[in-house]
């Protein structure tokens, strides 16, 4: 019999040590009289039967504090179920347990506890509640409607199962107006009729490709159409039967009167467009944008003093600039029949004068500015030169492509030869007006001329050598009034009529030196002259060498007592320039403003050409003249012309 009692606890051990839970035993006194292996191990505790160990000292007296009035109450005969928090090995454990009373003849012997860890359980529980918090808030809070659906038994169709809660704010209904089969009749009579078809084409297509895209108008509850995009998704089963639809609905409504506004404003744009009168270009200049800037990145920061050394440069933009559109008046200016003559490269209809002002046009764009101006002359394709100005505005909306570009051309042929008109008759008027002027001017020196003549002669018939060299004086003399009267006729051939340039390479240090030798200069009158002796430079050497000499012989004339004049070249990167200053008088603030006016003059003697002259001659060759002066010190005349010839667009 004590053998199979003994065999008896063996089997009864093997047992409750093979179970994956806590079992164990307490006894009246809150002692432990069995506990199983997984117990003690959990607990870190070995004890046999013969040494009971109190509660307390196998669960910790923190567990014991919170499981005692459970404990209290099992010893009084009332089960219970309860979770509490036991610390092992620095973790904090949640134990569910259950304590049994051993009730025998109606009186409590001890009590079975049955546990179990329960944190792995806990800690999953709460990561499924926080997820589904965060899916729930994400769908919730989505102004999209996120829908799930099935499909009718005839597949004509499917009706949702599943509305998040945004469908009530974007179709005015609640989801169990239209969930279930009701649904998808319900839905389909409030899409917009000329909608329908394409709304009932999109179900063969989904079931087909397993997802589809959508758009309809769709009559919301307050009676007004709203544009819906609906895309879905269709989930199979592993026969491949469609199981299940997931899908969304987001209100595109302000979407697509957006677009309808921009049609319509592009439709607006492209009336304007093509019955403007004026000349309009529309352009792409990205490419040639991209392409400086990539020079940019390359080191190349003075774009402008590399396009002006490199003007095959500007030739390769211009081919990058591509011609998207032309309005009629475009061809009608331009003397073309088809737009497609037109269309393509910019470099195909961009006349070789007109590339310093489309240079000018990517320097601007190229510097952030968005709108240029600019008048200059330009040939047709068949030919004709045409005076026009170019007004460049860049599209809102492409400032960083510079992808659409509008550009309009105002022909000013007729008022630039209204202007010349204008400008000759009065050019005209003004030397009628000093047509008397220019007679006294003339009729005194020539009056010298005759008396100087008829004296010379009795002179040379004379035997006397005091008469013969007074003579001579007197030659020397005449010859400076041809000299003076030859100028007048210069000076007025200069103002009133046209100017050729014939631009040739010559050395400017000789053609300044030329340029002295013809002009007297008086013995109290220092020269210097600052220069490279091998400068060479391109101008037309005639109207070089008539601005000098007027220049040099204005300076002389300031210094009557006297002083130092000095000639100095200074070669830029893109112009060089002459300046020639005096010591003499200076000119009066008030005057300055009008030095270059015709016929302005204080002298007592000349029209007042020269210095208009001297302007016209530097402006024919693309350049300028300016001046700086003070009273009692002396004045700067400085002539700048460019390097290279520089015809403008």
């Amino acid at each position: 019999m004590q053998q199979l009692l003994k065999t008896s606890d063996s089997l009864l051990h093997v047992l409750i040590d093979s179970l994956p839970v806590f079992i164990g035993y307490i006894d009246a006194n809150q002692k432990y009289v069995l506990a199983n292996k997984l117990y003690k191990e959990f607990f870190g505790v070995k004890f046999t039967f013969v040494e009971r160990l109190h509660v307390s000292q196998v669960i910790g007296e923190d567990a014991y504090e919170k499981t005692r009035p459970h404990i209290e109450a099992g010893l009084r005969g009332e089960p219970q179920s309860y979770e509490y928090e036991v610390q092992r090995l620095g973790e904090t454990h949640c134990i569910r347990a259950m304590y049994v009373p051993d009730i025998d003849k109606g009186k409590v012997k001890g009590i079975f506890v049955l546990g179990m860890d329960v944190t792995e359980q806990k800690q999953l529980d709460e990561k499924l509640r926080s997820a589904k918090e965060r899916l729930e808030y994400v769908v919730d809070s989505n102004p999209a409607v996120i829908y799930l659906a099935k499909p009718l038994p005839d597949y004509s169709d499917y009706c949702t199962t599943y509305h998040s809660k945004s469908v009530a704010s974007m179709t005015g209904f609640e989801s169990n107006e239209f969930m279930g089969e009701k649904g998808a009749g319900f839905w389909a009579s409030r899409v917009h009729p000329d909608d329908l078809a394409a709304y009932r084409a999109a179900t063969p297509e989904l079931w087909a490709k397993g997802h589809g895209t959508n758009e309809y108008r769709f009559l919301h509850k307050d009676g007004t159409y709203r544009w819906i995009r609906e895309e879905a998704k269709v989930v199979r089963d592993s026969k491949g039967n469609v199981q299940d639809i997931i899908g969304y609905w987001t209100d595109v409504t302000d979407r697509k009167k957006m677009e309808e506004e921009l049609k319509e404003s592009e439709r607006r744009y492209r009336r304007l467009f093509e019955s403007s009168p004026l000349s309009l270009w529309e352009e792409d200049f990205s490419e040639a944008k991209k392409y400086l800037e990539n020079l940019r990145a390359k080191g190349i920061t003075d774009l402008r003093g590399f396009l002006f050394e490199y003007p095959d440069e500007v030739g390769k933009c211009a081919s990058m600039v591509k011609i998207v559109n032309v309005n009629d008046a475009t061809l009608r200016l331009y003397g073309v029949e088809s737009m497609n003559e037109l269309l393509g490269e910019l470099r195909r209809v961009l006349m070789h004068e007109s590339m310093a002002n489309f240079r000018e046009e990517l320097l601007t764009l190229l510097g952030g500015k968005t709108t240029f101006s600019s008048d200059f002359e330009n040939r047709t394709l068949a030919g004709e030169t045409k005076h026009v100005n170019l007004i460049l505005n860049v599209v809102p909306g492409y400032e960083d492509t510079l992808a659409k570009v509008l550009v309009t051309i105002i022909d000013l042929t007729e008022r630039k030869q209204m202007e010349e008109r204008l400008h000759q008759a009065e050019r005209l008027a003004a030397i009628g007006e000093t047509a008397a002027m220019v007679g006294h001017d003339l009729r005194n020196p020539l009056q010298a001329l005759m008396t100087g003549l008829y004296v010379v002669k009795k002179q040379l018939a004379s035997e006397k050598p005091e008469d013969r060299a007074e003579a001579v004086s007197l030659f020397e003399s005449l010859g400076e009034q041809v000299i003076y009267m030859n100028k007048i006729v210069a000076d007025l051939q200069g103002y009133s009529g046209p100017i050729a340039v014939e631009p040739v390479e010559i050395e400017l240090t000789k053609l300044l030196k030329d340029a002295l030798s013809t002009v007297r200069v008086p013995e109290n009158v220092e020269t210097t002259l600052l220069a490279q002796d091998t400068m060479r430079v391109l101008v037309d050497p005639t109207l070089m060498k008539r601005i000098m000499v007027n220049l040099v012989s204005n300076a002389i004339q300031a210094m009557p007592n006297g002083g130092r004049l000095t000639i100095t070249v200074v070669d830029g990167p893109r112009d060089f320039s002459v300046a020639v200053q005096d010591t003499g008088l200076g000119i009066a603030p008030d005057d300055l403003t009008q030095l270059f006016t015709p016929f302005f003059t204080k002298k007592a003697k000349g029209q007042g050409l020269g210095l208009a002259v001297c302007k016209r001659m530097a402006e024919a060759q693309g350049g300028k003249i300016t001046v700086e002066s003070k009273l009692g010190q002396g004045s700067i005349f400085t002539v700048s012309i460019p390097l290279k010839v520089n015809v403008e667009r």
